[in-house]
């Protein structure tokens, strides 16, 4: 095992443009284990590692020479920095003027491999004109939607030594890390950005630095090893409309303060088992979709909502709905199906007030495929939605779509939830997640970039039997 460097989280210094890029770079094939922050320490007549910095694999090594590598459990982390600036090229590499902030606070929560955290710039102008953007922003502050972030491994050109990054996304509808104006001029980033942590072979320490630089229109770095190429696109008053053509880069310094960590090359995750579905406790049995279980699935608490990240608008109703799951023959992933769906009681600030909206389900029956990951995922195949404005008889509709390149995926939690969140009967404990993006809402109503937002509990139709992933 191979100690690297000290990272102190992530990255909360950046202007926060990503999401394409945290999901490119997980998925790519790593040539080096991946790199995660914990501790070495002693652990007498358990010990992995003969030295204090968990690099010699020598087990029994005697007292006070016998240690333990134990990764980071989530904790908070804050980051300052100084001047940030964000520089964006024309497609014929020409630059346009740059947005540039005196200084950024951030917080956040990190653990061993990754983080999540959100980001106030402050003092912020470009051309003259000051820059103001995001949930409750003062005049002259950007503040970031929440942005994820990844760790992996960079080749130095020069020494062929590797070095430890930190990608970052965010999660704004669509992939947007910030949106914000300057004077007239509406300006909106994704994409990701890579920062190079330092200092490198140092003990555990509560600080670190996070460096984003650029040579011209090139980001340094611009990829992980073995990774696509991860950089950051803005869009300005729509001018490219929604291809995000013009290349940005970032440059600043992050300082970080945290828990006591440090980061060393792991043994690369090893690959997750396949989620499957349970009932009452129980792993179902393999089966085909004729013989899945029937299910039910409903908003409890909660509603299902479709945003708006171009006029800041919603629509909201309830959802119930029906199909089947089962694990497939064979093995592999629990699969199953929506075969119908119901949306009542709907609100939307797309259709005038005296219209009546309704959402339908569309290109039924939609197709569930679970995929491994912490939590686990089930991917949507051929969901579509149609958003209705109704008035004396006559209506308009508008539909919704997967965005291309972009399955729907949704996170799946086990627990009946709280709050809004909270499925309503004790047995409708396995939510679907809705936290995702969809594309442009077709005209008549209006041509936009929406999301979808929500809860759906699922259990067995039945005798609403208890539904689970993996085991209980």
């Amino acid at each position: 095992m191979k100690r690297i460097s000290i990272v102190g989280l992530c990255v909360v210094s950046v202007f926060a443009f990503s999401l394409v890029g945290i999901v490119s770079a997980a998925s790519a094939t790593e040539i080096d284990p991946a790199p995660e922050r914990g501790v070495c320490k002693a652990a007498a007549g358990q010990g992995v590692f003969s030295d204090s910095t968990c690099e010699d694999e020598e087990a029994k090594a005697g007292k006070g020479k016998e240690f333990v590598w134990v990764p980071s459990k989530e904790a908070a982390f804050t980051s300052t920095t100084g001047a940030d600036t964000l520089k964006s090229f024309t497609p014929e590499g020409v630059e346009l003027p740059a947005v540039e902030c005196k200084k950024s606070k951030g917080k956040g929560k990190r653990n061993a491999t990754t983080s999540h955290s959100v980001v106030t710039f402050e003092e912020c102008s470009s051309a003259g004109e000051k820059c103001t953007g995001g949930a409750k922003a003062k005049v002259g502050q950007i503040v970031t939607f929440e942005l994820e972030g990844t760790l992996g491994i960079v080749k130095d050109g020069v020494t062929d030594e590797d070095i430890v990054g930190e990608d970052l996304a965010g999660t704004g509808p669509g992939g947007l890390s910030s949106e914000f104006k300057c004077g007239a001029n509406e300006i909106k980033t994704k994409g990701s950005v890579i920062g190079i942590a330092t200092p490198g072979e140092t003990k555990a320490s509560t600080t670190s630095k996070l460096t984003f630089a650029a040579t011209g229109k090139a980001q340094e770095p611009e990829s992980f090893e073995g990774g696509p190429k991860d950089t950051l696109q803005a869009e300005i008053n729509g001018l490219g409309g929604g291809t995000f053509p013009f290349a940005s880069v970032e440059i600043t310094e992050a300082k970080v303060k945290g828990e006591s960590a440090e980061l060393r090359e792991g043994p690369g995750p090893a690959a997750p088992p396949s989620p499957h579905w349970y009932k009452e406790g129980v792993v179902l049995p393999e089966a085909n979709e004729a013989g899945g279980l029937k299910v039910k699935t409903g908003t409890g608490n909660g509603t299902f909502t479709i945003l708006d990240s171009t006029a800041a608008k919603e629509s909201k109703c309830k959802m119930e709905d029906t199909g089947k799951i089962w694990n497939p023959a064979g093995g592999g992933p629990g699969e199953g199906t929506i075969e119908s769906a119901k949306f009542t009681n709907c609100q939307s600030q797309f259709c005038a007030p005296a219209e009546k909206p309704e959402l339908k389900a569309l290109n039924l029956p939609w197709k569930l495929i679970m995929q491994p990951g912490n939590p686990p995922l089930v991917e949507v195949k051929k969901m579509e939605l149609g958003l209705i404005c109704t008035i004396g008889g006559v209506q308009k509709q508008s539909n919704y779509k997967p965005i291309p390149g972009m399955p729907i995926k949704l996170s799946i939690a086990n627990g009946i939830g709280k709050g809004e969140h909270a499925c309503t009967e004790p047995n409708h404990t396995t939510q679907l997640r809705f936290k995702l993006t969809i594309d442009v809402l077709e005209e008549p109503i209006r041509p936009s970039t929406g999301g979808l937002e929500g809860d759906d509990c699922i259990w067995g139709e039945a005798a609403e039997e208890k539904i689970t992933v993996n085991s209980p």
